[in-house]
């Protein structure tokens, strides 16, 4: 086996085995409480969005919260997995893997976090130790799902030790290849897989030139014509044009630069498949032609030239840091707020296309790796830590003092929440609380924003993080956490500045800083910390 490879997919050899085993653990454990279960789910969920520090503000709440040892060490697992795996962050998620089999030596749990701890090894480049793990795994754990992965990547490590060399010998060691996988320069633009319609009943697709529909792999072509291409699903058999055909997933094409399905223009291809809820249309787009659809609406397209290209750039690693973590996924983002917003051709602009085409394939990395580029509307005069968002350490995402986002449109803002409405939006998230009777906010961060939310109610006190509690009762409502609160007898009014979680780079103040003369490049170093803006196609 090529062990290059190896390196490359050992990071996600968690994912391969799949999550459902980890909770289906969960699932039969009967000290599971139930609100730490709805949170586990939660996690769960937003790790499938590509949600991952708002899934890890989940975790962390569990294992806060939950008495139970072995619910404990699984939050702990999935914290070190969301790290290792998806934030690219192994010295943390070793940590938890550590902490797991030094505190919770039997847990169900703990033999994953001494897998873990091999491949964390692995792609360290340190083939001994990983070696070394993965036999203490096969040891332990003879009739595990992993033995026969765990051998495998042991016969891996153990070829590329190094093997000691006598002082006197002129001889030296073969150096060790670089166990981090590295950007690959290459002229192709990558191709990026967005879900744009789920659940649907119907599908139909027309385009100016010939359709051609084939079997996902091309191997078969099941329509050739001038269309319209009408996909439905009936008894959960798949019908073309009102044939039934056995397949579950088509790829479709065309001659034309676009293709029209169902009222709406997108440049690309497609497959359509066969998914739980009904069909699902994913678009196989060029990164680029995506971001065509993304920055109009992510950023107005009348705002300054440079604030729209560091937009493109943000949003350009964004989408491809999201396709390197969905690898064992169908698709890579989805067409609105999950991910980013793409409307497809109709929704392109010339401006927004020319801030695409003048940063073309520029992303920013962080020791040499794609970061999670998060962005928010406004700031409200001061960005925020990530760990006092979701309890998630990033080195390039820090708070920042933000006067380029005061004083704009969207800077104060102000909601009343009454008791019953609170009962009521927290209940419905499956909190089992009582009437709400009060709110108090425990703490602040520097930037203002608070931190936690206490809810009083006549079943006693449960507190909340304020990302948290302000998801439960809506973004949209709590703009923020940067508010204050004034009690009444009825509700609270909450009074606010800034829009979003604050994390990354402000909309507004990129707005503002373009205007007063800041390129692109000094948007993004400002709200990104130590970042490099690098070309993928030099």
């Amino acid at each position: 086996m090529d062990h290059r490879k190896g390196k490359l997919t050992a990071k996600n050899d968690f994912l391969r085995v799949g999550w459902w085993l980890l909770f289906a653990v969960l699932l039969v454990d009967t000290a599971f409480a139930g609100n730490d279960m709805a949170a586990m789910k939660r996690a769960e969920l937003l790790l499938n969005k590509g949600w991952y520090l708002e899934a890890l503000s989940r975790l962390q709440e569990v294992v806060e919260h939950t008495n139970e040892p072995n619910t404990k060490a699984s939050a702990l697992l999935l914290i070190g997995q969301t790290y290792g795996s998806y934030l690219d962050q192994n010295d943390i998620a070793q940590v938890y893997y550590e902490n797991i089999m030094a505190t919770y030596p039997k847990s169900t749990v703990a033999a994953d976090a001494l897998f873990g701890c091999g491949l964390i090894y692995f792609n360290k480049g340190d083939y001994e130790k990983a070696y070394a793990v993965f036999t203490q795994y096969m040891r332990e754990n003879p009739k595990s799902i992993r033995y026969k992965s765990a051998a495998a990547w042991a016969d891996i490590a153990q070829p590329l030790i190094t093997p000691t060399v006598c002082a006197e010998t002129s001889v030296r060691p073969t150096p060790r290849p670089d166990a981090r996988p590295t950007q690959r320069k290459t002229s192709m633009e990558p191709i990026l897989r967005v879900l744009t319609h789920k659940d649907s009943k119907k599908i139909t697709i027309y385009s100016t030139q010939p359709i051609l529909v084939e079997l996902e792999d091309g191997r078969k072509r099941i329509y050739s014509g001038w269309g319209p291409v009408g996909f439905s699903l009936r008894s959960n058999r798949l019908f073309l044009n009102g044939r039934a055909f056995p397949c579950s997933t088509y790829r479709v094409t065309s001659a034309a630069s676009e293709l029209e399905l169902n009222g709406r223009s997108y440049r690309g291809s497609f497959t359509i498949s066969v998914a739980s809820g009904g069909l699902m249309a994913v678009n196989h787009i060029s990164a680029e032609q995506y971001l065509y659809g993304v920055i109009p609406g992510e950023m107005p397209s009348a705002w300054p030239m440079d604030a729209l290209m560091a937009q493109a750039v943000a949003a350009r690693t964004y989408a491809l840091y999201m396709k390197e973590k969905s690898i064992e996924k169908s698709y890579d983002l989805e067409a609105n707020t999950v991910s980013q917003v793409y409307g497809g051709l109709l929704t392109e602009t010339s401006r927004t296309n020319l801030a695409v085409d003048n940063t073309r394939g520029q992303v920013m990395t962080h020791d040499g790796r794609l970061i999670a580029a998060y962005y928010h509307s406004n700031s409200g005069g001061h960005t925020e830590d990530p760990c006092n968002v979701w309890n998630a350490s990033i080195p390039y995402l820090r708070g920042i003092p933000d006067r380029f986002s005061t004083g704009s449109a969207c800077d104060d803002w102000e909601y009343f929440l009454t008791y019953e409405d609170a009962t009521r939006r927290l209940k419905a998230c499956g909190y089992r609380i009582g009437h709400v009777e009060q709110l108090r906010v425990e703490g602040t961060s520097r930037s203002g924003r608070t931190l936690r939310i206490l809810v009083v109610s006549d079943k006693g006190v449960t507190p909340f993080s304020s990302s948290h509690f302000r998801m439960t009762i809506g973004e949209n409502h709590l703009k923020s956490t940067l508010f204050h609160i004034l009690p009444s007898a009825k509700g609270i009014l909450f009074k606010g500045r800034g829009y979003g979680h604050g994390v990354g780079m402000s909309q507004w103040g990129a707005k503002r800083m373009a205007r007063l003369g800041s390129s692109y490049r000094d948007i993004l170093t400002h709200y990104y910390h130590g970042v490099q803006i690098v070309s993928m196609n030099s």
